[in-house]
């Protein structure tokens, strides 16, 4: 399974994912280990860390798991990440869309997302940069004039774009004056692209809509059409429900419309939501956008940023030791997003709380102290829970720990013959993965 940039390892063929600590975009586990030993030996062996003689009272495994929300508090986090789109800019096919000004044919998704709470399962895309979620776009008229910045409620006021309904309830790569007109050419990789990436990336597969090279209207003849232009990938996440929008480049061409462009989200009706829920904010915005990013007219290069729902969730998690014998009581079954079986291991289950054991999990779930083992073992950790879009996810990550109890020592001498009652320089030397605490000589 291809995850990406965003998952660095595949354990098993669907969901047995080891990621990065910063979590990123996906739903997963990140395993840490105190005590942690490593070195290029236990590498070549296949160990992600090892006891030693000198871990004493045993090593501790800690589990950080990474999921969005289940229960949208009406909150997003807006935070500026490593420009570094997922996909090329022309993944996936080109979308027909060269007439000015208008949205596309509506189009399904790969998988349900969550967008403010509710979960959506097609979009719309139109020429000036905007991927709707909103019903009845299709076809429609995409404005292209606009002077006030987001959100815009039925009783803004300032110059909005009109057929309001569809231009709220979507995400804006850089909403501005585009013309892809030009970029119905055959072989002409300019134009607007939708992709999705395949279904083997579950938990993580994700759907880009890339601008590549869109010229901006006014400028959208040579030669100025190939310097005004906009290059930028907006994408969304399954299983977190994670936006992304990465902007290759953005030139602008302040003659026109002086240049306006937006980027952010903005709910349904451009107001702040208001709710009963216990777990749904009173005060929840209506729009979220990146600081000086709401109607701008500078420049951009190689910027991305990333809007991550907030509010509850509910998830468990178990540990396992692998079982070597493949006892057939110890299988582990894995189930995709529809809850049928796609892979299973074998593990033993460890105690919670269980201290005639040489490992127990604490009362926090997280957690596994006491791990001292006698030969190297694979230790799984498995994270389960239900997405706001009502998907089950079903991960596990693993870790190897292996032993190292040798005290291998090594003595040099520049003499070969040491005589009693002479001085003589003897180097005494060591693993660096070894800590030696004392020597005694005769």
């Amino acid at each position: 399974m291809d995850l990406r940039k965003a998952i660095k390892n595949v354990l098993l063929a669907f969901a047995i994912l080891a990621c990065a600590p910063s979590f990123g975009q996906c739903p997963n586990i990140h395993i840490s280990e105190t005590d942690s030993n490593t070195s290029p030996t236990y590498a070549m062996q296949g160990w992600d860390t090892a006891v030693t003689c000198n871990t004493s009272g045993g090593m501790i495994l800690h589990a950080d798991p990474f999921i969005t929300t289940q229960t949208f508090n009406g909150v997003y986090l807006v935070e500026e990440i490593p420009y570094d789109p997922p996909e090329p800019f022309t993944f996936g096919t080109k979308v027909v869309l060269y007439d000015d000004d208008k949205f596309a044919s509506s189009m399904n998704i790969a998988f349900p997302f969550a967008f403010f709470g509710t979960t959506r399962t097609c979009v719309t895309l139109g020429t000036n940069g905007i991927m709707t979620f909103a019903a009845g776009a299709s076809g429609q008229s995409c404005p292209w004039s606009y002077s006030a910045p987001i959100p815009w409620n039925n009783n803004s006021t300032g110059t909005l774009p009109g057929s309001l309904n569809v231009m709220r309830d979507a995400v804006y790569g850089v909403y501005e004056d585009t013309y892809p007109y030009n970029c119905n050419g055959t072989g002409d990789p300019r134009g607007i692209y939708m992709g999705a990436s395949p279904q083997s990336d579950y938990p993580c597969r994700h759907i880009c809509f890339s601008w590549n090279r869109v010229p901006q209207y006014n400028k959208h003849n040579p030669p100025d059409s190939s310097t005004y232009n906009c290059t930028y990938q907006m994408v969304i996440y399954e299983g977190t429900n994670i936006i992304e929008v990465h902007v290759k480049k953005r030139k602008p061409n302040t003659a026109w419309q002086n240049g306006v462009g937006i980027i952010g989200i903005q709910n349904a009706t451009g107001t702040v939501e208001f709710s009963t829920h216990p777990n749904y904010a009173a005060n929840a915005a209506a729009a979220y956008y990146p600081a000086g990013f709401n109607t701008f007219n500078t420049e951009i290069n190689e910027r991305a940023w990333r809007f991550t729902p907030q509010g509850n969730t509910v998830r468990t998690i178990a540990w396992y030791k692998k079982d070597t014998t493949q006892n057939p009581a110890n299988k582990i079954v894995l189930y995709d997003a529809d809850q049928n079986v796609r892979d299973s291991i074998y593990g033993i289950e460890i105690p919670y709380n269980d201290f005639t054991s040489n490992d127990y999990v604490t009362s926090s779930d997280y957690t596994v102290c006491y791990i001292h083992p006698t030969e190297p073992t694979t230790y799984y950790c498995r994270l389960r829970y239900v997405g706001a879009t009502g998907y089950f996810y079903d991960i596990v990550n693993s870790t190897v720990v292996g032993c190292d109890t040798s005290a291998i020592i090594q003595l040099s001498s520049n003499n070969q013959h040491v005589c009693q009652g002479t001085n003589q320089e003897v180097d005494l030397t060591f693993p660096t993965h070894q800590r030696l605490t004392n020597a005694t000589w005769s």
